[in-house]
């Protein structure tokens, strides 16, 4: 387990000075956040896979029983996979915000983001480090609405990630790229079943189910809503959010110390870390470009394109 940087006897002195928390009073009542060490994160990670895993076969056997309400009984495991996934991202978000707008971390010096074990962050991986791979990717290859080769590959990568930040280097900043960036997932999430369920109400035959153009209407106006609402959070959050921390406070904190010997043996996750923050950046940043061009196109409302 890589935790910490070794230093000489003379060298140490210098290096906790430097990590050491600044005496300013905090401004804000620190919340109780939820941690975890070194040797809890696997079992974090096992609860959570093993708790969506159970959600998802409980919900798609109940789900399967409401008859007369279709956008719920067809395609079961997708409506179970959205109302499980939109609980995980609401609870990173909330735990990432927590802890990414209490002054405890910006107490530290730069490279104590770094180099000090984040319990925060520890749980935040290990959490969705369990439900990406016992859950989420089973999910993606065996429920057809969620089949998609981008998608998968973007879970892999955030296994990887999560796992990084679970077992290797759990920065500071894991709060705000595990955590709080997940803002802009919910109202995404959303939109994905309303567009669903409508869709499934489109293709009834007139008459079929008693009050569906009411409910039609009713779910294409959450559908376009919501659409609505993830396209601005995605330009807020992803768009301008993660790239004004990144290029402002991660890279600019994080480059001395990738040829620092205070962090020889932390080196490669951290490299890890830049790698992975650069590359979701740009892929974001591609992504916003897809969702300006089809709003000026298409305008607001109607199904995200995948």
């Amino acid at each position: 387990m890589l935790v910490a940087p070794p230093c000489s006897a003379s060298s140490a002195p210098l290096l906790l000075a430097r990590a050491a928390p600044r005496l300013a009073p905090p401004r804000l009542a620190l919340l109780a956040l939820p941690t975890a060490t070194s040797g809890s994160v696997w079992a974090v990670a096992a609860v959570s896979g093993g708790a969506a895993v159970a959600a998802q076969l409980g919900l798609v056997a109940l789900l399967r029983r409401a008859k007369g309400r279709p956008w719920l009984s067809e395609s079961p495991g997708f409506v179970a996979h959205q109302a499980i996934a939109l609980v995980f991202m609401a609870i990173a978000t909330a735990v990432g915000a927590a802890a990414w707008l209490s002054p405890a971390g910006w107490a530290l010096e730069p490279a104590a983001r770094f180099l000090a074990p984040d319990g925060t962050t520890r749980f935040l991986a290990a959490m969705l480090f369990g439900e990406l791979v016992l859950w989420d990717l089973p999910c993606a290859i065996w429920i057809k609405q969620l089949r998609r080769p981008d998608s998968l590959l973007h879970h892999f990568a955030m296994a990887a990630v999560a796992f990084n930040a679970m077992a290797l280097a759990p920065i500071y900043y894991g709060v705000f790229y595990l955590g709080l960036i997940e803002a802009s997932t919910l109202p995404l999430n959303a939109h994905e079943y309303f567009a669903h369920a409508a869709r499934t109400l489109e293709s009834l035959q007139p008459g079929a189910l008693p009050g569906a153009e009411r409910l039609l209407r009713r779910f294409r106006a959450l559908r376009d809503g919501f659409q609505a609402a993830a396209a601005a959070s995605f330009v807020a959050v992803r768009g301008v959010l993660f790239t004004a921390v990144s290029l402002r406070r991660f890279y600019p904190e994080v480059a001395p110390l990738l040829a620092s010997p205070a962090a020889a043996r932390l080196r490669g996750p951290l490299w890890a870390h830049a790698v992975s923050v650069g590359a979701f950046n740009a892929l974001q940043l591609y992504w916003l470009g897809l969702l300006v061009a089809y709003t000026v196109r298409n305008g607001v409302g109607g199904e995200r394109p995948d």
